[in-house]
């Protein structure tokens, strides 16, 4: 009987191993899956049956106990459901008096079955032989139990029974078990590996990078890509050829000792290179990565490849951004300061002399202001092509600000005194070239310009010559202009101190450093008739600065227009305290204006939008302009002056007759007032020729309908003189000195 009942114990195995080695069996865990796993361990169950042990007429065993244990443990109510199903009605309809018993004891192993499950999942017990040991012998106990209640219990009374019931069977059903579970973990690994795989694969294919495996000769053993552009040649092509045959020799030379070293090192490495592709030429970035695990025998690496052409692209105007200049393609500022870094070793070496210029267009923010940027821009691109052609191959140009260029001249002389001779030369044909008038939309404009030179030289450290050639390019300007300047240790104070007042006046500016006083304007009667603000400086350390100390450094640094709008604003503050303690109504204030406010576009609402803030009238007034503003550019000076004028601004022509063609401005412009030179009042009343020039304004005065007043009245006998030639209103220290406005009343 123990012989039988171990033929029947690995028939069962046997079938169970052949029906779990299929991996759709546990691949697929839906209840229909479930459900023909179930199916398939119910006719494995029937197979039993086919040859069974017959204890007696009607009574049959066999392992099929065995078969729905391990179908309730691993496939759960379904599949365990299932297979007792199909189990239970075979063996009712085999028939027999054993039948109803046999179809119970099947009922028995599913319940047991299921508990144990049950207490699997829920981790109250482990899945291992133990478990299923005690899952087998609690169902032979019970059905040993149950046996007893049968009305004949003879034929179960043999030892071999007993035996066979509580340690063959088990046993069995521990071996069916852990069978299963290794298949299961088997299977399910695959399954997962193929998944993991197939996800793989799909990530490839998306990535729009090029994945390669390659082993340490160079063989591709996969390739992946969603973007074919990218291969040399179609995968199927490429899988088994080694990098020699797709690629040149010395390219695939490289390319395999790079790998070999990747797998040497069993490190991650990254290069650069580039390919021809069906795409045309790319650059791309490859990372590389050793492989754990040897594919085919040989060791490998798989290596990620992007295609980074696009990026180069954008370095490349990334790198043409920070060193060159957009307008003109000429090397910019920071370029320039590389450049001289890396000619430092020529310097100390000692060689020949060489020079570096500072070119600076001459007012060059007035053509912007007149003609707008676009006329502007075009002068520039128009001045580099003649420097250009006057520098030779070996200098270098570039462009370092707005409208400043440098250029490096080297090896010019091994003596100094002669190397600056020729520097000299070279500065003054610049100059000339920059003298020739630029044709801009048939417009002929006529510019100059000013350099600054700083010699190189073995004792000149390099981190120093823009700041020195800056300094000289200063002087220049303050020459007048138009010239060029060498560098000196001199000049270096003289334009540090220059520097050093700049900053100060951009401090004063936003500290309130900076003051009004008032100078009284009369009447033949000697009446009030307005004032004229004047600006100070009182400086934290020399005191009370004079315009004349502080305002031509501000001029040149750009600040008067900044300065233009300070005064504008604190008369306005001041004009309705100047008109209430005055009692005067009428009463004009007189303010002056440089060109760099007076060109500004949007004038007219910067004037405006000031008086309407502190609820001025804009007949109180009086705009003060200079001959040499208004020559600068007359058709915008006389357009923005209209244009205030509409709202009642008024305007004074100030040191009158010291200019230009002057009476021919009294018919352009539209003066409300002269005001006579303090230079035409100081001779008087000897000065017979400065007395035919008043005459002859105060005749024109009704034709073009403006008042005149004299400045700079010192005495009575030169007031007296004034009256007598038709003079009216008069400002001077005879009257009042300038001062504070709390000091007037």
């Amino acid at each position: 009987m123990i012989f039988n009942l171990l033929n029947s114990s690995a028939l069962a195995l046997a079938l169970c191993w052949l029906i779990t080695w299929h991996p759709r069996f546990w691949g697929d865990l839906s209840f229909g899956g479930r459900a023909l796993w179930g199916s398939a361990l119910g006719a494995a169950c029937i197979v039993g049956m086919l040859n069974p042990i017959e204890l007696t007429s009607g009574i049959i065993y066999d392992a099929r106990l065995i078969i729905i244990n391990a179908a309730a443990i691993f496939g759960g109510p379904v599949a365990g459901t299932v297979a007792a199903l199909i189990a239970a009605f075979y063996r009712l309809w085999l028939g027999g008096i054993g039948a109803p018993s046999g179809a119970i004891t099947i009922a028995i192993a599913l319940i047991i079955g299921l508990i144990f499950h049950y207490a699997i999942q829920k981790k109250w017990l482990a899945s291992n032989g133990i478990t299923y040991f005690l899952t087998a012998l609690s169902t032979h106990a019970v059905i040993l139990v149950l046996i007893q209640f049968t009305p004949d219990t003879s034929q179960f009374q043999d030892a071999g029974f007993f035996i066979a019931e509580l340690v063959l069977l088990p046993m069995a059903t521990v071996l069916v078990c852990l069978l299963m579970q290794s298949q299961q973990k088997k299977i399910i690994a695959q399954n997962e590996a193929d998944k993991a795989l197939s996800r793989l694969n799909a990530i490839s294919q998306a990535i729009p990078d090029l994945l390669i495996v390659l082993d340490k000769n160079g063989k591709y053993l996969e390739v992946f890509s969603a973007n074919q552009d990218l291969m040399v040649m179609p995968r199927e092509a490429v899988i088994g050829k080694t990098l020699h045959d797709i690629f040149p020799k010395d390219q695939a030379d490289f390319f395999l000792t790079w790998i070999r070293s990747v797998i040497a090192d069993k490190d991650t490495k990254t290069i650069e290179y580039e390919v021809n592709t069906p795409a045309g030429k790319l650059d791309f970035e490859a990372r590389a990565r050793h492989l754990d695990s040897p594919e085919n025998g040989q060791e490998s690496v798989v290596l990620l490849t992007r295609d980074i052409s696009n990026r180069r692209i954008l370095e490349t105007q990334i790198h043409s951004l920070a060193y060159f200049d957009p307008l003109t393609n000429l090397p910019n500022r920071r370029h320039l300061m590389e450049h001289l870094e890396a000619i430092e070793k020529f310097n100390k070496e000692g060689k020949n002399f060489g020079a570096l210029l500072h070119i600076d267009l001459d007012d060059f923010k007035y053509i912007n202001e007149v003609h707008g940027h676009a006329t502007g821009d075009q002068i520039l691109r128009d001045l580099v092509l003649r420097l250009q052609e006057a520098v030779q191959a070996k200098h270098y140009l570039a462009r370092i600000g707005g409208d400043a260029f440098a250029i490096l001249i080297q090896d010019l002389h091994g003596d100094c005194v002669q190397a600056k001779e020729l520097a000299k030369d070279f500065a003054d044909q610049i100059l000339n070239r920059m003298r020739e008038p630029f044709i801009v939309g048939g417009n002929q404009i006529s510019l100059s310009g000013s350099v600054g030179i700083v010699m190189l030289g073995s004792n000149y450290p390099l981190h120093q010559l823009m700041v020195w050639a800056e300094l000289a390019l200063y002087a220049a300007k303050d020459e007048g202009k138009d010239t060029s300047r060498f560098f000196d240790p001199i000049l270096q104070e003289s334009l540090t101190q220059r520097m050093k007042l700049e900053n100060e006046i951009r401090v004063a500016l936003i500290t309130n450093q900076l003051k009004l006083v008032y100078q009284p304007q009369v009447n033949a009667r000697g009446q009030i008739i307005g004032y004229e603000a004047l600006i100070r400086w009182n400086h934290p350390e020399k005191g009370m600065l004079s315009p004349v100390e502080f305002l031509p450094v501000a001029e040149q640094a750009g600040l008067m227009s900044d300065i233009d709008r300070w005064v504008f604003h604190k008369v306005c503050k001041d004009l309705k305290e100047l008109v209430q303690k005055s009692g005067n109504p009428s009463l004009t204030i007189s303010i002056n204006i440089g060109g760099s406010l007076l060109g500004q576009a949007d004038l007219f609402e910067q004037l405006s939008n000031i008086v309407n803030n502190e609820g001025v009238d804009p007949n109180r007034i009086q705009i003060e302009v200079t001959e040499t503003t208004l020559v600068k550019n007359l058709e915008r000076s006389k357009a923005q002056m209209l244009a205030l004028k509409t709202i009642g601004f008024k305007f004074s022509l100030d040191d009158f007759g010291t200019g230009y063609s002057s009476f021919n401005y009294l018919r352009q412009f539209p003066i409300d007032e002269v005001k006579i030179d303090q230079s035409f009042v100081h001779g008087l009343p000897e000065d017979h020729e400065s007395l035919a020039i008043i005459k002859s304004v105060v005749a024109l005065a009704p034709t073009f309908g403006f008042t005149v007043i004299a400045e700079g009245i010192e005495n009575m006998e030169q007031e007296q003189s004034l009256i007598d030639n038709g003079c009216t209103h008069f400002q001077g220290y005879f009257y009042s000195k300038p001062q504070p406005l709390e000091m007037l009343f």
